[in-house]
């Protein structure tokens, strides 16, 4: 059985220790499954497609044994870069759930529930019906959009004292992302709905 000591903030001040166990180590035996499924999954994707590749033919391709071939060039240039763009986009969002879970103090916690992606929206959409259409300007819009819609929550639970608490917190950060979505509506509906969407 795997035991660990874990320190959280008590109530009345000080540091409190509980302790969490999980039997057998399933922790880990948890981890090492999902990261093989992962693999197994990884190589499949490899394999199917328009062109399909055996198990054998990939694992020659990537030891190295097949070169210069069709199949190489399918794995190498197409396939393998959008595998491993598929995992890392999956690992951030694994890191950034466990993060925003952490920090709301809540299971369900996501970055849509302190209103960072409606904020990144109402930024790229501010840009569009602005500016006009621009993959970059929008890009620029959304990270600015999310990175005041942070600072505007930030202000907020400090405005009321809500900084150490969770609740009110997420609660500032709820109304903040319903007033968001409703400016979001408002910029489709008087925007051109070509660009906008």
């Amino acid at each position: 059985m795997l035991t660990c000591a874990i320190p959280f903030p008590c109530r009345r001040g000080g540091t409190c220790i509980a302790s969490a166990s999980w039997p057998g180590g399933g922790f880990l035996l948890g981890g090492l499954a999902l990261a093989l499924c992962a693999v197994i999954l990884a190589l499949i994707a490899l394999g199917i497609g328009s062109a399909e590749l055996s198990l054998g033919r990939i694992l020659d391709i990537a030891i190295g044994r097949s070169s210069a071939t069709p199949g190489e060039r399918l794995i190498l240039g197409f396939r393998l870069p959008r595998v491993l763009t598929g995992l890392s986009v999956g690992a951030a969002l694994g890191v950034s759930g466990a993060v925003f879970q952490s920090l709301s103090r809540n299971p369900l916690g996501s970055p849509d529930l302190i209103g960072f992606t409606t904020g990144a929206a109402t930024g790229a959409l501010l840009h569009i019906v602005v500016y006009g259409p621009s993959t970059v300007g929008a890009a620029m819009g959304a990270v600015a959009g999310g990175a005041l819609t942070a600072v505007a929550v930030w202000l907020l639970a400090r405005r009321q004292g809500a900084m150490g608490h969770a609740t009110p917190r997420c609660w500032s950060a709820l109304a903040w992302a319903r007033v968001l979505h409703a400016v979001n509506g408002l910029l489709l509906v008087k925007g051109d709905l070509d660009h906008a969407l």
